[in-house]
């Protein structure tokens, strides 16, 4: 189970450089399914595990890409400032929500959420929605809506950070380096969130809350491999191709989920 779990956390360094995502919408579906076979774990709280675990490989994805990123001043301070309020308020509700959403209904999210996305990435012209010329202080109401769903979804927030900052005219590096930011935040406030709230559940091994402790460790090794390489990759390579092929993975990944 670890090589899978290294490897995951690979793929997903390698997206949150790249990318600018967190990474969670590969190592979710990764976590989910190796839990569903290969682990002890109750199958009620298989999704809920797989959730907070990959968020919390998320925040050290996330620290290794946004440091990479201000290196090379490519964070924008202003709209992550006003991204973060609303952001961090929205994680908290969403990991609290969790607690009371039925599995399936996480699952069924999760991958009607990948096959949206999966459908963004590989149609890149595609009417893109104008907010406005500039990132502005309505940017706090978005992360409040965006931080819920990164908790609900194990997903950082980035995979929803990239395209608004893109509809408000942010070029396209800065808005991967700032959502790199945002994602961070947000995977820290949600996993510490998820920490309190599954506290003192016995009946799972090798667990810390929710964050089960080996697949973390594993993830997180491979994610730190590979983050920085993609946050070189993000200023060289043809972005259309990647997007494509990001977006395949997606699109797989959501039916796998949905008709499990």
């Amino acid at each position: 189970m670890l090589l899978i779990f290294i490897l995951s956390g690979m793929l997903s360094g390698l997206c949150a450089g790249l990318l600018g995502i967190g990474g969670g919408i590969v190592t979710v579906p990764v976590l989910y399914y190796t839990y569903l076979y290969l682990s002890p774990i109750p199958p009620e709280q298989i999704i809920q595990v797989s959730i907070c675990t990959s968020l919390a490989a998320t925040s050290v994805t996330a620290l290794v890409s946004t440091w990479a990123h201000q290196q090379k001043q490519n964070i924008l301070p202003t709209p992550l400032l006003e991204l973060t309020p609303g952001l961090l308020i929205g994680c908290v509700a969403g990991a609290i929500a969790v607690q009371y959403i039925p599995s399936t209904w996480l699952r069924i999210l999760f991958g009607s959420m990948a096959i949206l996305f999966g459908l963004y990435f590989f149609f890149p012209r595609l009417p893109q929605p104008h907010l406005g010329d500039r990132p502005t202080s309505t940017l706090a109401l978005f992360g409040l809506v965006i931080g819920a769903l990164s908790s609900l979804l194990g997903v950082g927030g980035g995979i929803f950070i990239v395209p608004l900052l893109l509809a408000y005219n942010t070029p396209l590096i800065n808005a991967i380096a700032t959502s790199s930011a945002a994602t961070l935040f947000s995977a820290l406030v949600g996993s510490i969130t998820y920490l309190f709230i599954a506290w003192d559940i016995p009946e799972l091994p090798h667990t810390f809350g929710y964050i089960e402790i080996p697949a973390f460790l594993a993830v997180s090794l491979g994610s730190l491999t590979t983050a920085r390489l993609g946050v070189r990759l993000a200023r060289t390579l043809p972005k259309d191709k990647i997007q494509k092929v990001f977006a395949s993975m997606l699109g797989i990944t959501g039916v796998f989920m949905l008709v499990r």
